[in-house]
């Protein structure tokens, strides 16, 4: 009888290398990074459209006090908004071929929220229709 000598096999223990593991770590590392400048950058967004909305709140106050009240709407000024610390606008007279036909003129209204400089990008602009000084009178219905 022959007998044949046992040959050890050695099994490698099931697991990761080491290089393995430095790669997950290093994938789910940028995965979080991501996900970080992914959520802060979402949170200035919504601080944006936050303020935007605002914006175009104190905007319909400020127009409808110029109409409502005795002031007119002004063509170039600026100011700071009445009870709205902080809040700034500015007002300037557009060119439009099409206004003025109409007897109008185009007033574009930027606001400004606090700390914005006035030199950038307004939070919010809108542009108004506004009837030409020398029409107004003649625009005016005068029931007696």
């Amino acid at each position: 009888m022959i007998v044949r000598p046992k040959t050890f096999r050695r099994s490698l223990p099931a697991g990761a290398t080491l290089i393995e593991a430095v790669a997950g770590i290093a994938l789910m590392g940028t995965l979080l990074v991501s996900m970080l400048v992914a959520g802060g950058r979402m949170q200035k967004q919504s601080r944006r459209a936050e303020l935007r909305q605002t914006g175009c709140g104190i905007a319909d106050s400020l127009i409808a006090s110029w109409y409502v009240g005795a002031e007119k709407v002004p063509r170039n000024g600026s100011g700071e908004v009445p009870g709205h610390k902080g809040w700034r606008w500015r007002t300037a007279l557009r060119t439009s071929r099409t206004a003025e036909p109409l007897g109008a003129e185009v007033v574009r209204v930027a606001l400004f929220a606090p700390g914005d400089d006035p030199q950038h990008a307004p939070i919010v602009h809108i542009d108004l229709l506004v009837a030409t000084t020398k029409d107004q009178d003649a625009t005016r219905i005068h029931i007696d």
